[in-house]
């Protein structure tokens, strides 16, 4: 029953009661005039098809645990989405939800865990020290349309730190130091090493006591 003529109102089931409806799955709705005395139709409207709205999946993202990748936890909706799968991805900085087909979509397999992601939606590798912009989606297990995508949250993908190990010089007053690269490999940036008085912090980018490694893990 419509209280108000003009006035919306939420329909949550199909009209014989059967089922509940579906976010996402298309639905055709009339409007009737119900005469009061004996319960007939006076009057049928012309039928109005719309699609059921699905509330989005949500998603957090942090900075990743291994070098270049981030750190995605995908939240399924607070309603039940039927037939539908939770998955992740990332894009360039900005970028929009990606399509739902010919991505590299990554399965969810649980809602709120977090999961590692080193690459974007169109293949490419991530680079540590890149901003990003990560999305959930519920995508049709039918015909892997959308059923609704998260809104994007950036996120900066780490580099792990190189180790370096230091031990007495060949040559008086000077020390041997050993630069070794991360476990993943950071593109695009040179290893140096330099050295400082003791207790002293990481120097200056600028300072001119840096000395390029040429390969990794030689004194």
């Amino acid at each position: 029953a419509v209280g108000t003529s003009g006035t919306a109102e939420q329909v949550a089931k199909l009209s014989d009661g059967s089922a509940d409806l579906v976010g996402g799955a298309t639905y055709t709705c009339y409007s009737i005039e119900v005469d009061a005395n004996d319960s007939s139709i006076n009057g049928c409207s012309d039928p109005v098809d719309v699609i059921a709205a699905m509330n989005a999946p949500t998603v957090s993202a942090e900075t990743g645990l291994v070098g270049g990748a981030v750190s995605v936890t995908a939240t399924a909706p607070l309603s039940s989405n039927q037939d539908s799968e939770l998955k992740i991805a990332c894009v360039a900085d900005g970028g929009s939800c990606p399509a739902a087909t010919g991505t590299t979509w990554i399965s969810a397999t649980t809602s709120g865990s977090p999961q590692q992601v080193s690459a974007l939606a169109d293949g490419s590798s991530m680079v540590g020290g890149t901003a990003y912009t990560c999305y959930s989606a519920e995508l049709s297990t039918t015909d892997g349309s959308y059923r609704a995508c998260s809104d994007g949250t950036d996120v900066t993908s780490k580099l792990n730190a190189p180790s370096v190990s230091a031990t007495s010089g060949s040559v008086p007053n000077q020390v041997a130091v050993t630069g070794t690269n991360p476990a993943a490999g950071n593109v695009g940036t040179t290893l140096k090493v330099s050295c400082v008085v003791q207790g002293g912090a990481c120097p200056d980018v600028g300072a001119p006591g840096w000395v390029a490694v040429g390969t990794s893990g030689t004194a």
